[in-house]
């Protein structure tokens, strides 16, 4: 009984990804690995669902600026905005980070960050310094709370 439990114990299979959370266990004289990695590792694959809504989002943006003439949307309800735009841009954005990052925190920083530049860039007065400038309160932001949930 015990050869033929020390044969199945190497018959587990891990990937690259999982093998740090191969633990084995010793029972009696026998060991026998057990793996925990679905608990551990993040999923892409549960959150699917940000990556189609943001392809979708990135569709929309991608007809608005094919089909749509700009004068015809630089005014829709404040003047000189692009605001249709800048919604569907930060919509998309939104999803699409919090898809690539697996936290909805910093997709809402990204997507607010890349808004912003996409706003300024239309009103004309993009420049590398402002970029720069623009870019501190999200570092300021993500850094404290990063560092605070992996001490936490």
């Amino acid at each position: 009984m015990q050869n033929l439990l020390k044969k199945h114990s190497h018959s587990v299979k891990t990937d690259w990804l999982s093998e740090k959370y191969v633990t084995t266990h010793k029972n009696n004289s026998t060991s026998f690995q057990s793996v925990k990695a679905a608990a551990h590792t993040p999923s892409h694959l549960s959150r699917i669902g940000l990556l189609i809504i943001s392809v979708c989002l990135y569709g929309v943006i991608f007809y608005l600026m094919q089909r749509i003439e700009p004068e015809k949307i630089k005014d829709v309800v404040v003047p000189n905005t692009y605001l249709p735009l800048l919604i569907a841009t930060a919509v998309a954005h939104y999803f699409f980070f919090s898809f690539l990052f697996l936290k909805s925190r910093r997709g809402i920083l990204v997507s607010l960050y890349l808004t912003l530049l996409l706003f300024l860039q239309l009103q004309e007065v993009l420049t590398w310094s402002i970029v720069l400038l623009c870019a501190i309160p999200p570092l300021m932001i993500e850094l404290p709370l990063t560092f605070m949930e992996r001490k936490g």
